[in-house]
């Protein structure tokens, strides 16, 4: 190596691991509860330190997660592991803090149209309930930590191009109702490396420390000023990822995606490489 070249840091990088809830929701079949519990337990037995386990949703909308509480007390067995939950409103909440998660994620959609579609509340009603969640949390778990998700950051389905700016304005509505992180979600696959590193230049500049997790769909869909597609366009998106969020949620196998449907692996990254929560 050429002794004047200046030394580039590798940066650290915590997998999360979302399939057991990702996944599993995402498909018709009901995995019973003894093979999620064996599932989670390869998964921390491979290295994994943190999964997102389940959701917490009414049983006739997703009886896939219908066993939730019960995931959840297998998975508080496994010694440092960082257990998670889905919660949509302050009802999931309040049971999924009721059964001991470390942290709570909370979707909330950039795209208007989206927002209304998948939790039937406004962007700005999803911010109150952010609120309300964590006036419970501080209640009754202050320990445990929120991050709000911002779905849909890259581009959405159903309203095409999201603007930049409302993307940002809503992350930081939702620091200000009291979120521990708020993160930037590629639900669809949009998204590419030049605007990953925009949006999250963007995101440290206006929230700082509580730039959070940014799931990130692998399978980014090629088009005009996109990288091509397959092995090349995903080396790009993740040593996107790596420098500009450490943390990489994956999903084991090739479950299907919340969007456009096609299968494929979920990835995000954290603003702040190796910060834990529990």
């Amino acid at each position: 190596m050429n002794a004047t070249m200046p030394h580039t840091q590798i940066p650290e990088v915590l997998i999360s691991e979302v399939g057991p809830r990702d996944g599993l929701q995402s498909v018709k079949a009901t995995m019973p509860t003894a093979d999620k519990k064996r599932w989670i337990t390869a998964l921390y037995d491979a290295g994994l330190r943190e999964i997102e386990v389940c959701s917490f949703v009414p049983a006739k909308l997703l009886p896939q997660m219908a066993d939730a509480a019960e995931v959840v007390k297998h998975a508080l067995t496994l010694p440092g592991l960082t257990v998670m939950a889905l919660v949509p409103n302050l009802r999931g909440a309040q049971a999924a803090l009721e059964a001991g998660v470390h942290k709570l994620t909370l979707p909330v959609s950039a795209s208007a149209a989206h927002s209304l579609a998948n939790v039937r509340k406004t962007r700005e009603e999803m911010v109150d309930e952010v609120r309300n969640i964590v006036a419970l949390r501080n209640e009754i778990a202050p320990g445990v930590k929120i991050e709000a998700g911002i779905s849909t950051a890259f581009g959405c389905t159903l309203q095409g191009d999201v603007p930049e700016d409302e993307v940002i304005w809503l992350a930081a509505q939702c620091i200000a109702a009291g979120a521990d992180e708020s993160g930037l979600s590629d639900t669809t696959g949009y998204a590419n490396p030049a605007q990953v590193r925009r949006l999250f230049r963007r995101l440290r500049a206006e929230v700082g420390r509580h730039a959070g997790a940014a799931p990130h769909a692998q399978h980014a869909r090629p088009g005009p000023g996109q990288l091509p597609g397959g092995l090349r366009g995903r080396r790009a998106h993740l040593r996107c990822l790596a420098r500009w969020a450490g943390r990489l949620p994956l999903r084991a196998g090739r479950l299907r995606q919340c969007g456009d449907g096609r299968p494929g692996v979920y990835v995000r990254g954290h603003g702040h490489p190796h910060r834990r929560e529990h």
